[in-house]
């Protein structure tokens, strides 16, 4: 009996064991399933946003459910929907490197015609067109008369097209993944590296939050958002970009590690 006894009382463990073992693994698959699809539907709303920009550079819609992986009525359901469509979340930069690169040579008239709108107002399609022509994101291709008076009309550049995917998935930014960045710099270049972010990924993509603002910051800090999936990841895309905006400036000592001094989570997400 003692034997038996034993036997049975060995089977139990195993059994709870092994139940427990399969336990934690569907509760992990379970994760990983939350995960996906919340990066699916997150992946859909900036397709949804990348359509209208598509439909004006003329891309067919049969090629737009091609290369997105996805079917034409999928992108029917997103339009009627208007998944992506928050215009408030496109910074004034992108929308004018999309529109001279979408349509034929503007001026700036023609550009502040089409684009400023409120909150939108000329000034801010004016400083736009400034960033861009300064990053070497548009060029003036020759001048005109209308109304008797001469014009220039832009276009946008080689350098700007191929930059157009940054600026275009910084504003299609799901906000499910949208983590907001304070990462530590100085006072000698803070302001140099606010600008440089500005030329490269648009008006209000990056801002100075002056050291003493809080009673343990001794320094400056600059605040962008940037696109992750996890904390983890935020705070290596964080760091980068830092990296990235300070060697654009030349900063002094430019391979101290960036620091990575706070960040406001996605607001359907949580840091750990």
């Amino acid at each position: 009996m003692a034997i038996r006894e034993a036997l049975e009382t060995n089977a139990g463990e195993a059994a709870a064991a092994t139940a427990e073992a399969v336990r934690a693994e569907l509760a992990a698959a379970g994760l990983r399933l939350a995960r996906a699809r919340a990066d699916e539907t997150a992946e859909l709303d900036r397709i949804g946003a990348l359509t209208e920009v598509a439909i004006d550079a003329n891309v067919r819609l049969h090629e737009i459910a091609e290369r997105a992986g996805v079917s034409r009525q999928t992108l029917l359901n997103l339009r009627t929907a208007g998944r992506g469509s928050d215009d408030r979340r496109w910074n004034v930069d992108a929308r004018v490197a999309c529109t001279l690169g979408s349509r034929p040579a503007m001026s700036e008239s023609d550009l502040v015609n089409l684009i400023a709108k409120p909150p939108v107002d000329a000034l801010d399609v004016e400083a736009a067109l400034g960033r861009l022509l300064e990053e070497g994101d548009a060029r003036s291709i020759g001048t005109g008369w209308s109304g008797g008076k001469a014009v220039t009309y832009y276009r946008l550049s080689p350098e700007g097209a191929q930059g157009l995917r940054r600026r275009l998935r910084q504003v299609t930014m799901p906000p499910a993944r949208e983590w907001i960045a304070y990462v530590a710099s100085s006072p000698s270049e803070v302001s140099a590296i606010v600008a440089s972010a500005e030329r490269l990924l648009g008006d209000q993509e990056a801002a100075v939050i002056p050291a003493g603002t809080r009673q343990d910051m001794p320094d400056p800090e600059v605040v962008f958002r940037v696109e992750a999936a996890t904390w983890q990841e935020a705070v290596q895309v964080a760091a980068d970009r830092m990296r990235e905006m300070r060697a654009r400036v030349g900063a002094d000592d430019p391979d101290r590690p960036p620091v990575v001094r706070a960040f406001c989570a996605p607001i359907h997400d949580s840091a750990p």
